[in-house]
């Protein structure tokens, strides 16, 4: 089961205003899902999702949001089908500004063996609601190896407010890029929290250090180039999505652990088509 970063080391406990936006983050998905069993994926991806949001999957970052705003709009009359595709969170976690956040989850597909996990980072939009900024999926096996829907840990982590957050996190993220282009596992020791969560296209993330070891092996060298950052409000979370040269995308969540420095809690690495 993926450990609660309350039991790391050193680390106090998150503030109320951090808690309730992840627990608004995990009724926002659980609503997400219900509204697309009803009204099918193209109006429930729609609909959940903010302006600028992409998914990000085999064929790269991909518009979505203005993808089916452009499909619902050449055929207004369109109905989806109720979605099979299910899902439901399993952590969540979100800044101290309450304003950005992420989730991890299960789905599965109707009756189908197989299922995974779905990584998706949230932002609170001026009207209020939590719309999805990313949504991508963080590994597919068998269903027998995916939890099922209960209790969701939220991250009890307190993080530190910055002013330069966005600068921190492109240094952060720009020396790693670095590092990566040898496939330098020392890079990745450096960057990952304690808590973090690696996945991929295939098998379960990975939550514990020996897994992350693995994980970090199988990330590809050579040109890894960011293409977006977003930062909440309080500078104390952001995250990135970028691109390995014609090898696939990855997304980032950084997080601010204070004197001990930004910290990746979330990594996901999709490879690309072939």
């Amino acid at each position: 089961m993926i450990r609660t970063a309350a039991i790391v080391a050193g680390l106090l406990i998150a503030s109320s205003a951090q808690a309730h936006a992840a627990h608004e983050i995990v009724k926002a998905e659980q609503a997400f899902d219900a509204y697309t069993a009803v009204h099918g994926f193209t109006h429930g991806f729609h609909e959940w999702s903010a302006e600028d949001g992409v998914s990000i999957g085999p064929k790269g970052p991909r518009p979505i949001h203005k993808l089916l705003s452009d499909a619902i709009a050449k055929d207004p009359s369109e109905s989806d089908a109720p979605s099979k595709l299910r899902w439901w969170p399993l952590r969540a976690a979100a800044s101290a500004s309450g304003d950005l956040g992420w989730d991890l989850g299960g789905w599965k597909n109707g009756d189908d063996a197989d299922g995974g996990w779905y990584l998706t980072v949230w932002a609170k939009q001026a009207d209020g609601n939590w719309r999805w900024m990313v949504d991508t999926g963080a590994g597919k096996a068998p269903l027998t190896q995916v939890p099922p829907a209960s209790a969701v840990i939220t991250d009890a982590v307190t993080t530190a407010k910055s002013k330069t957050a966005t600068a921190d996190i492109e240094a952060a993220d720009t020396a790693l890029d670095a590092g990566l282009a040898s496939a330098s596992p020392a890079a990745y020791a450096k960057a990952l929290a304690a808590d973090a969560i690696m996945g991929g296209a295939d098998g379960v993330p990975a939550t514990t250090a020996d897994a992350r070891t693995t994980a970090v092996t199988k990330r590809p060298a050579g040109v890894w180039q960011r293409d977006l950052i977003k930062v909440s409000a309080a500078g104390d979370l952001g995250y990135t999505w970028g691109h390995v040269v014609d090898q696939g995308t990855y997304l980032r969540v950084w997080r601010n652990d204070g004197k001990a420095g930004w910290h990746i809690v979330a990594d996901i690495f999709q490879p690309a088509a072939k």
